[in-house]
């Protein structure tokens, strides 16, 4: 693995792939390098053509992102000596006998370039401690997390560091924490290649290595996979079932100021005879924070074995059977019916506490922290205002919000069989509306009362004035829950 040279030698490292437009959107937009290069796909040839320009961007893909090996001649004539001789200082690269080898895999994301090990080592060699590149799971935690300015964050299973990386821009001070000491020395590593200092990076299990300290936000993309085994550091969880993911549910409230938040991305399982809801309750019990769930996805046992199997079996397709059918004596054993995934944010709060749970199978790609703040500031409004405070709030709608119509035909008219507002773009939320509804939602514009609204309500629906105002009280309240009205931040 790469070795730490002078924190300034690795950052020119760090700038010349920076300078060379060594960018995500290149690698996936001007290169179309969507996939790695996996035996099982005989793609290989494919990705070779696509970086076959003697280009610094071509050439650096090939070698630091397909991990293919490169003529030290050529290399050479792309990357100036200086850097290349650093390159071998740092052990990024092996060179014997013309040709130049690459020890570590360089990802791109957002501004910064990361070093992790070649993912495809998996297909060669069994690494329980191998540290991985930012992966599906690392950009959608990353979209998630809340990026306001903070005095400090706590990054806990932090693999290669790239979520404790991006905090460090917005916050004072970042913990970035994880049991793999390979993990540890890849994001040291990163921090310096990035040239970003105010990262502190331990090894540690869990909450452990915060013994005693409270931060504005803790974000976690933590082994999560409801395995039987558990081989590897990055992704099977070191407890039985979704142990882990409540184990920290429970424990990371202590390690919050009043008002800060804890993000994760995690799976809970569904027993026979017990809800999930249920046994998410359980998690979030007399834990002191309000608590926004997004629930992305679910399969059955049977599913979940399938879709988590190449990560359990990389090495060995002939082993599949077993390994499938070891999996599901083990769900049948715990009656696990289904497995369930998705987000979960918390906001250590005094006082009475309310937990949410929206279906959103697709998070967006773009980042989304703001739009989950909102949702606790609206809940906060649809659970704690009281009616009075309510009826003199001059409500105003979001410039996101979309009206959808689907019309009948109707005695020779088309006629509105269904209303539903939408938000355009960010994290999703519709609410179905009665017509007459759907018309005092397009008047929320932060001129009139909530008042004022019932009253035209009741004009007119021709409705007793009581009925009109607990109708756009009722109103008010989802819009506000669900996002699609102006909020002050929570």
């Amino acid at each position: 693995m790469p070795r730490l040279i002078a924190p300034h030698s690795l950052r020119r490292i760090g700038k010349f792939f920076s300078d060379s437009g060594y960018t995500r959107e290149a690698l996936r937009d001007t290169l179309e390098l969507t996939e790695l290069p996996w035996r099982k796909l005989r793609n290989l040839h494919f990705l070779l053509h696509k970086t076959r320009e003697d280009t610094v961007l071509h050439q650096l893909a090939r070698i630091f992102y397909l991990g293919q090996p490169a003529d030290e001649a050529l290399l050479r004539k792309r990357i100036p000596d200086a850097i290349f001789g650093l390159m071998r200082d740092a052990e990024m690269l092996e060179v014997a006998g013309g040709i130049a080898k690459p020890v570590c895999m360089m990802a791109p994301l957002e501004s910064l370039v990361l070093v992790s090990d070649q993912i495809t080592n998996m297909e060669v060699e069994l690494m329980p401690d191998l540290v991985l590149l930012p992966n599906p799971t690392t950009l959608t935690v990353s979209r998630f997390m809340m990026r306001k300015p903070a005095a400090s964050a706590f990054d806990l299973g932090t693999g290669c560091g790239a979520l404790a990386l991006l905090l460090a821009g917005s916050t004072g001070h970042v913990l970035g924490t994880d049991i793999n000491a390979r993990a540890i020395e890849f994001a040291r590593f990163n921090a310096a290649l990035n040239g970003i200092e105010n990262v502190d990076f331990e090894v540690g299990d869990a909450v452990a290595p915060a013994e005693g300290r409270q931060f504005d936000l803790i974000v976690a993309n933590p082994p999560f996979f409801v395995s039987a085994d558990r081989q590897f550091v990055f992704c099977d969880s070191p407890m039985d079932l979704d142990g882990f993911s409540r184990m920290l549910a429970r424990e990371t409230p202590k390690y919050l100021k009043e008002g800060g938040f804890f993000q994760m991305m995690c799976e809970w399982v569904e027993v026979e005879g017990q809800r999930w809801q249920d046994r998410l309750d359980e998690w979030f019990t007399a834990n002191g924070c309000d608590v926004f769930i997004i629930k992305g996805f679910e399969f059955s046992a049977a599913k979940y074995a399938h879709e988590r199997l190449f990560e359990a079996n990389p090495l060995h397709p002939e082993r599949d059977l077993a390994i499938f059918e070891r999996r599901l004596a083990y769900y049948r054993e715990r009656k696990v019916e289904s497995v369930h995934g998705g987000l979960i944010a918390m906001r250590r709060k005094v006082g009475s506490n309310w937990v949410r749970i929206e279906d959103i199978p697709h998070p967006p790609k773009e980042p989304f922290g703001a739009d989950v703040r909102s949702r606790f500031a609206g809940q906060d409004m649809a659970a704690w205002a009281s009616d009075e405070q309510l009826l003199d709030w001059r409500p105003a709608l979001t410039s996101r919000v979309r009206l959808r119509q689907e019309l009948s035909a109707q005695n020779g008219h088309w006629q509105p069989t269904m209303q539903r507002i939408d938000l355009a773009d960010g994290l999703a939320s519709s609410l179905v509306l009665e017509p007459l509804v759907a018309s005092v939602v397009c008047r929320l514009d932060g001129s009139r009362s909530v008042r004022e609204h019932a009253a035209t309500l009741a004009a007119e629906a021709g409705a007793d004035a009581n009925i009109a105002q607990a109708e756009v009280l009722r109103l008010v309240r989802r819009l506000g829950a669900g996002g699609f009205l102006e909020l002050p931040a929570a």
